[in-house]
């Protein structure tokens, strides 16, 4: 994984950068709303305001070890509307995946925000990531999310189910995945490492 400590891609009218200290106040502030929490597996709710700060160093720390990358996103105030990253793992029978990963502040909702940072993250991944193909979980009952995947060229492969640490239980979950051929037709040009950003690409958000 190339090194994302600098990197910013531009999802027009938004902008992803990585996740600072600074920003857990604002990011603690829009996450912890139980409409948003109740369909992202791993927060609990309440959502506790030293976890934010926790969480955020714990996506520094894999960016320097290259295990995943975790943005910001910012509109043109650089006011924080969500996140949005991935995480790298090996599955068995299909090599290394990308887990995609979003979320955006109840506020910000029916903007298009997630679609676009979501999509802008995916196509740079695809195209500069040592991965066979990005995968995403979405709760049974998250119609929306569910539709970002399905507009940013992700496909339905399957169900499972996750435990959803605010919910207290397992939940069923569908399972999306996206590859190269899926992701051929961009929003705008995934760039590689060191090159100027793509200022026509959009795209969408923890879930």
């Amino acid at each position: 994984m190339p090194d994302i400590t600098s990197l910013v891609l531009e999802a027009q009218p938004y902008r992803l950068r990585p996740l600072l200290p600074d920003d857990a106040p604002a990011l603690h502030n829009l996450v912890n709303d139980w409409e948003v929490v109740r369909m992202l597996s791993r927060l609990p709710f309440p959502y506790p305001r030293a976890l934010a700060d926790d969480w955020i160093a714990s996506t520094l720390s894999m960016h320097r070890a290259r295990e995943g990358c975790h943005f910001a996103i910012l509109d043109e105030n650089n006011t924080l509307l969500g996140c949005v990253g991935l995480r790298v793992q090996t599955v068995p029978q299909v090599g290394r995946v990308g887990m995609l990963g979003y979320w955006v502040g109840r506020t910000y909702w029916g903007r298009g925000i997630a679609t676009r940072a979501a999509g802008r993250l995916a196509r740079w991944a695809l195209a500069n990531l040592d991965i066979t193909c990005l995968r995403a979980t979405v709760a049974e009952d998250n119609a929306a999310s569910a539709r970002v995947l399905e507009q940013i060229g992700f496909r339905a492969i399957g169900a499972d189910k996750q435990m959803f640490v605010a919910r207290g239980r397992e939940h069923p979950v569908r399972v999306f995945e996206a590859t190269r051929d899926d992701l051929d037709t961009p929003f705008g040009t995934p760039q590689s490492e060191g090159a100027a950003p793509a200022n026509s690409c959009w795209c969408p958000p923890p879930r």
